[in-house]
């Protein structure tokens, strides 16, 4: 080779490396740094573990909404964001006191609806593992298999105390993000409030009486399909003329920022503003205004509580605001939100090789093909901007807040409820949730008797006061 086209070739080599290191002087640094954590560590680590750890710390850097989503946690995000999951189609409730485990319904077109299973049927096992001593979690994870896979269910039904063996196989089925009242034992949602007792009233009326026809729709979080969903609950309340609509966003951490955007516009006059955003890079607020046609022009009242974050705060404060000015009738009802207010972009990183576990594995086409063998999509979010509300109020609760600053929602004022103001919270906490939770899962998996809906009201006081709102 010529002398000078060896010049010329290390002169762009040199160029290229000077390049590579001004964009990003410490990528070089970074895998020194590794390199030498394998090496020496006291601990023997995986690439994949150094690269979690590192992108994990560079993201905790930004704010503590930022971080990295791992493969699985990636996955189970994207179903719940697309609102699917596998499952047999079994809802079922606990009795805390015996300890037993009960069908309250199955899901319609479901593999154990078709198999034959019934409500109020006791499981007994799952797969030939007895349930006792099961905790409600472990039995959720045994009926919500991967897609394909077949469970063999063994039941005892009451009224003829005869037990029976079901093959299901778990199906991909839709998740409703907007829950009604109570199930039925068909496994439909009843989004009618039953009529809160009064003391003019008989007990004949209270268990056999009419239904309130105050709408009520529980947003569990903001996916893919949650905008038609209350589009369409809220023409069926338009239709049967209900009064006003019970909107019950406790619990709701949120979700996509577009679904409660457009959730928003289904109360409000056309092109109102829903939010004003900021960002890092401008120091003006960008409104965004409603786009979707509204819906409903009767009073919303929204229930939240310090678990209500996110997108649910941005669609409570929305709404608050506009209530207070009169433009809608609306207010909130519980206590003062989480106070989560960035928004937070999520970029996907595609798949991740991964190394786990091959540490005795020495040959290298072996070592891999198992490396790249099935690799999952891994993520990662960045809080890219605030909101505020319509009216400008602070809702981000930064680290340094205190309680007397402005974060959060705040409920109107006289509404303030809370669970811990129940005198049987106070007699007993454990006992108190340990009777909520069990009410909350009959009644949400169909276990619930219809004539006993009224009893709700002895337990949630958040929900018994925003019906007062119509009395």
């Amino acid at each position: 080779m010529p002398r000078k086209h060896f010049y010329w070739i290390l002169t762009v080599m040199l160029i290229s490396a000077f390049s590579v290191w001004c964009a990003d002087p410490y990528a070089g640094t970074f895998r020194y740094v590794t390199r030498k954590v394998r090496s020496h560590a006291i601990r023997s680590l995986s690439e994949r573990e150094l690269f979690d750890a590192g992108v994990a710390g560079m993201l905790a850097s930004v704010d503590e909404n930022s971080g990295y989503i791992p493969p699985q946690t990636y996955d189970e995000l994207n179903h719940e964001f697309h609102q699917e999951i596998g499952t047999t189609g079994i809802l079922f409730w606990k009795d805390s006191v015996a300890d037993r485990f009960f069908v309250g319904s199955t899901l319609p077109f479901s593999s154990a609806r078709m198999a034959g299973i019934m409500p109020g049927d006791e499981l007994l096992t799952i797969d030939g593992k007895s349930l006792a001593g099961s905790s409600s979690l472990d039995i959720l994870e045994k009926i919500n298999a991967p897609i394909g896979r077949e469970i063999t269910i063994e039941i005892l039904r009451p009224a003829s105390q005869t037990k029976l063996s079901f093959t299901a196989v778990s199906q991909k089925v839709p998740i409703e993000s907007v829950k009604g009242f109570a199930r039925t034992p068909e496994g439909t949602w009843d989004y009618l409030l039953p009529t809160l007792p009064s003391p003019k009233q008989s007990t004949s009326d209270e268990i056999h009486g009419n239904s309130s026809n105050i709408l009520y729709a529980k947003l569990d979080t903001f996916g893919e399909k949650t905008v038609q969903e209350m589009r369409q609950i809220l023409k069926k309340g338009n239709r049967e003329k209900c009064r006003g609509l019970i909107l019950d966003l406790r619990g709701n951490s949120g979700g996509l920022l577009n679904a409660a955007l457009d959730i928003c516009g289904m109360f409000l006059p056309e092109k109102s503003v829903i939010v004003n955003l900021e960002n890092a890079h401008s120091d003006t607020r960008e409104p965004i205004f409603s786009t979707e046609e509204r819906i409903w022009e009767k009073p919303v009242i929204i229930l939240q509580d310090g678990d209500t974050a996110s997108a649910s705060e941005i669609l409570a404060a929305c709404l608050q605001d506009y209530g207070k000015k009169g433009t809608i009738q609306a207010l909130c009802v519980g206590s003062r939100t989480y106070g989560k207010g960035t928004i937070q972009e999520i970029f996907d990183l595609g798949p991740i090789p991964d190394d786990r576990y091959l540490a005795n594995e020495n040959d290298p086409k072996t070592l891999w093909q198992k490396i790249w063998e099935k690799p999952l999509r891994g993520g990662f979010r960045i809080s890219v901007s605030m909101y505020l509300s319509p009216d400008g109020h602070q809702i981000h609760r930064f680290p340094n807040s205190k309680e007397t600053d402005e974060w959060g929602v705040q409920p109107n004022e006289g509404w303030e409820v809370s669970l811990m103001d129940h005198p049987d919270w106070k007699k007993s906490r454990k006992q108190f949730l340990q009777d909520w939770l069990s009410i909350n899962c009959r009644k949400d998996s169909g276990g619930w008797p219809q004539n006993e809906w009224k009893h709700i009201f002895e337990f949630d006081l958040t929900l018994k006061r925003a019906m007062e709102y119509f009395e």
